[in-house]
């Protein structure tokens, strides 16, 4: 008779004191909150010197609690083929914004002129440029 009651008492200790899941809630961890904000953006055509010339300034915002590294992804289109993209890409040494500290920013700046030919891009010289997708694609979060 000991016996059955030590073990009723047992059980009932152990039932009572199971806590309920429905009690809890989860806390998802944050995420890289990264945003961009395009600052400048210039391109000409120089018929007369037959040079084309292209200038751009991105701001780039970490806004987490938390570090990160990564690589700004920069695409860019003519408009006479809408359909092809030219992403800009960086050698390991030569990464802007490569660490964006908590709550940071950082502005990525590329300057470029050169000389094009008419046999490949017509007399009127190159067709005009636009911005078709800016990203910073985030490779660690650093907690």
């Amino acid at each position: 008779m000991r016996a059955k009651i030590f073990i009723i008492i047992f059980l009932s200790f152990l039932i009572l004191s199971c806590d309920s899941n429905d009690d809890e809630t989860l806390v998802q961890p944050e995420i890289a909150n990264i945003t961009a904000e395009l600052l400048y953006f210039k391109h000409e055509v120089d018929k007369e010197n037959k040079t084309e010339s292209l200038e751009y300034k991105i701001q780039i915002n970490n806004l987490s609690s938390f570090g990160v590294k990564g690589v700004p992804k920069i695409s860019t289109r003519r408009l006479n083929d809408p359909e092809t993209t030219y992403t800009m890409l960086y050698l390991n040494n030569d990464i802007p914004c490569e660490f964006l500290e908590a709550n940071s920013n950082c502005t990525v700046s590329h300057r470029i002129k050169e000389t094009y030919n008419i046999d490949v891009t017509g007399p009127d010289g190159p067709k005009e440029i636009q911005m078709a997708n800016f990203e910073y694609v985030v490779l660690e979060e650093l907690r």
